[in-house]
C-alpha cells in the first residue's frame, strides 16, 4: 500500500486497476487529501460516473471514513471549521471537489483529476469534461522575483485513474 502512495507522488499519470474491496477510492482521496494539506491552494476534482457515486465518495469515503474514523487530524480541522463543505475563498484555500462525469462539470479548475471506476465513464466525457479543468498551481510564493522561475515537482497537474478489473464475461452495464 506504501508503494501506492509513492507512485501517486511520482507520477503524472496514474492508473490503478485492482479487485473489489481494496480501498482504491480511500487511497485516492487520501492522497488528494495530503496534497491539500501540503500545498496552500491546491484543488482536486473528483469525478465518478454517477451523482450517487459522487455523494457515497463525499459522505461515506471523505466524510465518515477520512475524517471521522481514521484521522484525528482532519477530524480535528473538520470541527474547528478548517474544512468546509462549500468553496471559500478564505484562509488556506485547498480544495476537493465531487462531481459526477457530466457536461454540467465544466469549468472547475484544478491541480489532480481523480477519475473513480473510469472504465464506465465513456473517454469522450473524460477528455471533454475532466482532462480541461487540469491547470498549474499559482502559489503565492512565485510572485516574488526571487522565486519566480523555481519549479517544484509538486507543481504540475496530476490525473489518477481508479477502476475495478473485471471479466471478459461480464456485461459492461454496473452491477448495484
Amino acid at each position: 500500500q506504501h508503494y501506492s502512495y509513492f507512485t501517486m507522488g511520482d507520477a503524472t499519470n496514474y492508473v490503478d486497476v485492482s479487485t473489489r474491496g481494496v480501498s482504491k477510492t480511500f487511497k485516492a482521496i487520501v492522497y488528494a487529501a495530503a496534497m491539500c494539506l501540503q500545498f496552500p491552494h491546491y484543488s482536486v476534482a473528483v469525478m465518478a460516473v454517477s451523482r450517487g457515486q459522487v455523494s457515497a465518495d463525499f459522505e461515506t469515503t471523505f466524510k465518515k471514513e477520512i475524517c471521522n474514523k481514521n484521522s484525528y487530524f482532519m477530524a480535528w480541522l473538520l470541527n474547528n471549521g478548517l474544512i468546509t463543505y462549500k468553496e471559500t475563498e478564505k484562509g488556506y484555500g485547498s480544495s476537493i471537489i465531487f462531481l459526477p462525469a457530466i457536461d454540467s462539470s465544466r469549468g472547475e479548475h484544478v491541480q489532480m483529476l481523480i477519475v473513480e471506476e473510469c472504465r464506465l465513464i465513456k473517454k469522450t466525457m473524460v477528455d471533454s469534461v475532466g482532462v480541461p479543468m487540469l491547470t498549474l498551481r499559482q502559489p503565492q510564493y512565485k510572485k516574488n522575483k526571487a522565486y519566480s522561475n523555481y519549479k517544484s515537482k509538486f507543481d504540475i497537474m496530476k490525473q489518477v485513474y481508479i477502476t475495478s478489473n473485471r471479466f471478459k464475461n461480464e456485461s459492461e452495464e454496473r452491477r448495484v
